[in-house]
């Protein structure tokens, strides 16, 4: 781990050369190269729990790492164990700004709250780029064009996006993205009908009874409204 810091600081990446990135709208291209060098800190036993501090009330002994000279995130979890300490601090100490508070990390160090940002949206950014790391297939376009015009097949040419996505399709992308999750179930827009002006063409009763044995946390309703999926 610490070849690995030390090679942070000699290609002068660190957390401050992270926000330079983040700043700029970074896309795929642009950010990548820099976003995937950040690794996690490492923690060898479990941690105790943040502590929140005001930043103008931080004894000397405990000063604000700065963000040049953090080459590490916070792993996701303690991310949001920090968040959470800031909303409990800022419910009991009324006025106190986010920009205020530090969280102290026992035996790492203090850091800034919009440090603690920082690294969510960095982790966040690491994450969606991991997204476009998709195999090539060459064979795709002429696979594509093959497809017979008339079957159902072909629908899968409107996730180009150059028609409006029709039910079938909207179904089978959301069960795709969100089958794999048991709390979540994917209601068949078909079963809605036409909606014209605001009202749904399709018997209520009918509705009810589809959605009756349902026990999930959460529905989604693939819904199409003048192009807008």
């Amino acid at each position: 781990m610490i070849q690995d810091d030390l090679e942070m600081h000699d290609k002068q990446l660190s957390l401050l050369s992270l926000y330079e990135v983040l700043k700029k709208n970074p896309t795929f291209n642009s950010s990548r190269e820099k976003l995937i060098q950040f690794k996690p800190f490492t923690f060898l036993n479990k941690q105790k729990p943040p502590i929140a501090h005001e930043i103008s009330r931080l004894p000397v002994t405990k000063p604000l790492l700065r963000p040049e000279d953090i080459v590490r995130m916070f792993p996701m979890d303690l991310i949001t164990k920090c968040m959470a300490k800031v909303t409990v601090y800022q419910r009991k100490h009324s006025g106190v700004r986010e920009l205020d508070i530090a969280l102290e990390i026992v035996g790492l160090g203090v850091f800034a709250n919009s440090t603690v940002a920082l690294m969510k949206k960095g982790t966040r950014h690491s994450k969606l780029c991991k997204s476009f790391l998709v195999e090539e297939n060459p064979e795709l376009p002429i696979v594509l064009k093959n497809i017979p015009l008339l079957s159902n097949k072909a629908q899968v040419l409107d996730l180009t996006a150059k028609e409006c996505l029709t039910d079938e399709i909207m179904h089978i992308s959301l069960t795709k993205k969100f089958g794999t999750d048991p709390n979540i179930v994917v209601f068949a827009a078909s079963t809605l009908g036409v909606v014209l002006d605001g009202h749904i063409t399709a018997n209520q009763s009918d509705i009810q009874l589809s959605m009756s044995g349902l026990s999930k946390e959460i529905v989604l309703f693939p819904v199409n409204c003048n192009g807008n999926h």
